[in-house]
């Protein structure tokens, strides 16, 4: 059965307008499941996620987001709500850094293909930090001055250096 988009679109902003964010989010679910390529919506929800506190849940709604952008070619809208998923997870929801732990990585690939270095730098090595943080070591890989890979280094974590000494 097809949605009368104008019908669920006035329904919607009646309800965000009451504040009544939660019967919104389904109205707009509606448009969506309609047309699953509709992006600002799927943005309404996840700005309407956030707005209730859900942040896992809005979370999931802009990563959607992000790989329609990157998938598209949209390649600075997707870093754009990257970055926005980054900062919801440092403000609000830190404890799920690892669940949400491919979001920086996927930022810093974006910045690789835009020739964007010193921020995929930067990004990499938030990963790197937050890997060593967890206590997990990270692998490094030098290569020769002809290019070709030599050995495989892994760093170990501080944790682990201190149980030695």
């Amino acid at each position: 059965m097809a949605v009368d988009r104008d019908k669920v679109l006035q329904t919607a902003q009646k309800l965000v307008e009451r504040k009544r964010f939660d019967k919104a989010i389904v109205e707009y679910q509606k448009l969506v499941a309609d047309d699953p390529k509709d992006v600002r919506t799927l943005l309404k929800i996840g700005d309407l996620y956030l707005k209730t506190e859900e942040y896992v849940e809005a979370i999931t709604t802009y990563e959607r987001v992000g790989q329609f952008y990157s998938l598209q070619g949209f390649a600075l809208k997707a870093i754009a709500v990257y970055k926005q998923i980054r900062e919801i997870i440092h403000k609000h929801v830190p404890q799920y850094e690892d669940r949400f732990g491919h979001i920086v990585p996927r930022l810093a690939e974006i910045y690789t293909q835009l020739g964007l270095t010193s921020d995929a730098l930067a990004a990499y090595d938030e990963v790197a930090t937050r890997l060593l943080r967890a206590g997990r070591p990270t692998a490094t890989r030098s290569t020769s001055s002809s290019g070709s890979s030599t050995s495989t280094r892994t760093t170990p974590s501080p944790t682990s250096a201190s149980r030695r000494r």
